[in-house]
């Protein structure tokens, strides 16, 4: 049994070392499995690359892979599947708040019939804006991706391999993991541990990252929003069949029409015009932007064959 570890990277210098020494700690007690760490840089702004080629030429089971271009979480775990040759891949964070010393706890269900298992943390220790849109995310996926509600997705997952497998045969550059997850099984099992402290630093989701993410989610992988403009174009025709008749009505009993509510209702309707037709230009300009473009592109790769 190999475990492949896929770390995603971004202003991680003071940590990643850390993570990559406990990882070993960790499968020191275990000299029946075989295990690799991939470290995927997502263009970290500090020294962390020169972190990961110092690291590697200590480390022969740790291998890098150093992204041209900034994508974001998800493609740097998409990019690190590419490279995983193990039979569960694991994701954890580049900060130590994955609890490392609960993963035979974690993988556990992979051995009972599970394709999936996610650490499950009754407290989440982050900010109040990540908290939030954690919170509206998992609520706009239950909705979207019927996602049930039990399941929470973290910072600390194993899968198995067939599921990585097929998530990296998707291709569109605004991917949601989470969503391409649920779309190839939803027999996952949820294992509860404490989320630990951030050892240095702060996030890196400001409002503007969590608010893509967000938007990511609602417009990739599902249509539920096209349907919910039909339906607001819907209403508001049938508001503006009763504001007719209503005019009508007026004209002929030769009373005046209230000012305030013929403004009322042009705004309105103007506003749910404009939403419906933005939100169809979103999806077309999704469709025409992520045609032949690639999710990542690698500048380095250490410790690794190139293909």
């Amino acid at each position: 049994m190999k475990l492949s570890f896929v770390i995603p990277c971004y202003r991680s210098e003071n940590t990643i070392s850390n993570v990559v020494d406990e990882l070993e700690h960790k499968m020191s007690e275990r000299p029946d499995f075989d295990y690799e760490i991939v470290a995927v840089n997502d263009q970290s702004p500090d020294s962390l690359w020169s972190v990961l080629k110092r690291l590697c030429e200590h480390h022969k089971r740790l291998k890098a892979v150093n992204l041209a271009k900034n994508g974001g979480k998800p493609i740097a775990q998409i990019a690190g599947f590419h490279y995983a040759t193990g039979d569960i891949i694991i994701c954890l964070d580049d900060d130590g708040q994955c609890p490392i010393d609960r993963l035979w706890d974690l993988i556990e269900p992979l051995n009972h019939g599970y394709d999936i298992a996610i650490a499950a943390y009754p407290i989440k220790k982050q900010s109040l804006i990540k908290n939030i849109g954690s919170n509206v995310n998992r609520k706009l996926s239950e909705i979207l991706d019927g996602k049930k509600k039990e399941i929470v997705f973290s910072n600390f997952i194993a899968r198995k391999r067939f599921v990585c497998d097929e998530i990296i045969k998707f291709h569109n550059p605004r991917t949601k993991l989470d969503s391409l997850t649920l779309r190839i099984t939803n027999n996952i099992a949820m294992v509860e541990m404490e989320e630990r402290e951030r050892e240095v630093g702060k996030s890196g989701y400001t409002f503007r990252k969590s608010f893509k993410l967000l938007v990511d989610g609602c417009l990739a992988y599902s249509i539920v929003p096209m349907r919910l403009a039909y339906l607001l174009s819907g209403i508001n025709g049938i508001v503006a069949c009763v504001m007719f008749v209503v005019l009508i009505v007026e004209a002929v009993l030769q009373k005046a029409v209230l000012p305030w509510f013929i403004l009322l209702s042009i705004f309105v309707s103007t506003m749910v015009v404009l939403f419906c037709v933005g939100l169809v230009g979103d999806y077309i300009a999704r469709f025409y932007t992520s045609n032949n473009v690639p999710q990542y592109v690698v500048h380095d790769l250490i410790n690794i064959e190139e293909e």
